[in-house]
């Protein structure tokens, strides 16, 4: 169920035009195509803080939802990319990667 629910979240992006940047986790969403303006999907500030760079959903935030969903790196990776392991405690509070239980 944890697979799909990660396949889920990446069709959502597609469907919106937009995809994680591997390369550049720091960045905003990848625009693909005719997407939308990865600048303006799911803004987290009022108006006049629209564009800062810390209100902007970035590809290592999709990268830290994806691995809370898993409960540990995605596959491929042999670690954390979503947050920096002083905060490794985070996916413990989401996904109880140690006893299993989903919050």
């Amino acid at each position: 169920h944890e697979d799909g629910s990660v396949m889920m979240i990446d069709a959502a992006l597609r469907h919106l035009g937009l995809e994680a940047d591997m390369n550049d986790l720091d960045a905003p969403l990848k625009q693909v195509g005719d997407g939308i303006d990865a600048m303006q999907f799911g803004y987290r500030a009022p108006e006049d803080d629209f564009l800062k760079p810390e209100n902007i959903i970035t590809s290592r935030d999709m990268v830290f939802i994806k691995e809370c969903i898993l409960g540990g790196p995605l596959r491929g990776y042999g670690e954390f990319l979503g947050r920096p392991r002083s905060a490794e405690f985070l996916y413990d509070i989401v996904s109880n990667r140690h006893c299993g239980l989903d919050v």
